[in-house]
């Protein structure tokens, strides 16, 4: 049980100092209902290290959306459990939170939120200002190296250079993946499920796109048929492969079964999706009577890249001279099939490793959502992406990371009821 000094002052330690850590502190700091002292530890040289670097260096700090219930969709992992703190504190009261402190932001025709002046070192400003205007104290290069409950109530902390504090409450935000972040938390007995990449580009077979590096896709619909997971959007093709919305989508909802398969596994991509085959083939037929004499590689259809339909051509045994009148069911059937479900195969993640998010972490069943705090210690709030919660791209990794840290900042600041004077 946390228990309270005289001078009812709370001791706050914030384990983390990436979004879900420094956003905790702040709205610790200006929501406690008791004054309270906050110390956030951050392992590296600097904070907010992700959120710098995020939406290429522009920060896409939430998405835009009317529903919470669609929001929540576009997390693989954590969709049902983020339904109550997005209510509490969604992507319309981070937009809020951000103008109010005078920084303008913009949506974008994709609903991706942006700050207006396109810089992440606004956001990533701001929000140090508001830590340092809040009275955070923030310690960088200090890693926690040991945290355990305390027989009277509280937490020890210990660093690496064998200082140690106590806390009356703490708040782990420490991100995903790294395996000394797993190790705190599995020695406070919380289950971590494995860790996996998400978000990341993917490396397919023998090279068969190579020539396409550079290319963009505006629509296509990426499957992994042994898998049974789809995802649909722009497509981006690469010297190792293919990257863009559709790919990275894909990746994250099959982030787990492809790490157990190694990161190989069959693909198809439909450059058609809005079409049926049936509805393909009609116009391929169509098309073979009105361009008569045209050849058909040289006549790329669909808004295709004139390189990819020449590559699909190709890969549809159409030979280079053949015009369109001359064009053959069998060979308009076989431009069909690698126009709607063009064979390949993943053989890797993207070389680049470019992911910014893991899947995996701390059991979802073993944190309260109302406030983030562990249900295994009281006084112990988990925020970020320690937790088992990943989410698409667009922005909504950035706001489960705002959301979870808000809820655990307020949530420490509230004063307990059986503390005394």
């Amino acid at each position: 049980m946390t228990t309270m000094r005289k001078n009812k002052r709370l001791d706050i330690a914030v384990i983390g100092g990436g979004a879900a850590g420094v956003f905790g502190a702040v709205a610790c700091a200006e929501s406690a209902e008791v004054p309270v002292t906050i110390r956030l530890f951050e392992a590296g040289g600097a904070c907010l290290r992700k959120a710098r670097i995020a939406g290429g260096g522009r920060c896409n700090l939430t998405h835009h959306c009317q529903s919470v219930n669609d929001f929540c969709q576009n997390y693989p992992r954590g969709a049902r459990e983020l339904l109550g703190p997005m209510r509490a504190f969604g992507p319309a009261e981070t937009v809020t939170w951000f103008e109010t402190r005078g920084v303008p932001l913009k949506t974008e025709r994709d609903g991706r939120v942006f700050p207006a002046s396109d810089t992440a070192a606004e956001i990533v400003n701001c929000l140090l200002a508001e830590a340092d205007k809040a009275g955070v104290r923030i310690d960088t290069a200090v890693e926690v190296t040991e945290l355990r409950p305390s027989p009277d109530g509280g937490f020890d902390v210990r660093t690496g250079t064998a200082r140690a504090w106590r806390f009356d409450k703490v708040l782990l935000a420490l991100g995903g993946g790294a395996p000394k972040a797993y190790a705190l938390v599995r020695r406070l007995d919380h289950t971590v499920t494995l860790p996996a990449p998400a978000l990341f580009g993917l490396k397919t077979e023998d090279g068969a796109f190579h020539h396409l590096a550079g290319l963009a896709v505006p629509d296509c619909d990426l499957s992994l048929p042994d898998l049974k997971v789809s995802s649909r959007g722009p497509m981006l093709f690469t010297q190792w492969g293919i990257t863009g919305p559709a790919a990275l989508k894909l990746s994250s909802l099959a982030a787990k079964t492809l790490q157990a398969r190694g990161y190989k596994t069959p693909l198809r991509i439909n450059y058609c999706p809005a079409l049926k085959s049936t509805e393909v083939d009609q116009f391929l037929q169509r098309t073979s009577q009105t361009k008569g004499a045209g050849k058909v590689r040289n006549s790329p259809l669909f808004n295709l890249p004139s390189r990819l339909w020449k590559g699909l051509a190709a890969r549809a045994g159409i030979h280079p001279d053949l015009p369109w009148s001359r064009l053959s069911g069998g060979q308009r059937q076989a431009l069909v099939a690698v126009l709607t479900a063009c064979p390949s195969s993943i053989q890797g993640k993207a070389p680049s490793r470019e992911e910014m998010v893991t899947a995996g972490g701390v059991t979802l069943s073993e944190v309260n959502f109302k406030t983030m705090e562990s249900k295994i210690h009281p006084g112990l709030h988990i925020a970020g992406e320690l937790l088992d919660i990943d989410g698409l791209t667009g922005g909504f990794n950035l706001q489960a990371a705002w959301t979870t840290g808000y809820l655990a900042g307020v949530a420490m600041g509230l004063a307990p009821f059986h503390l005394k004077e």
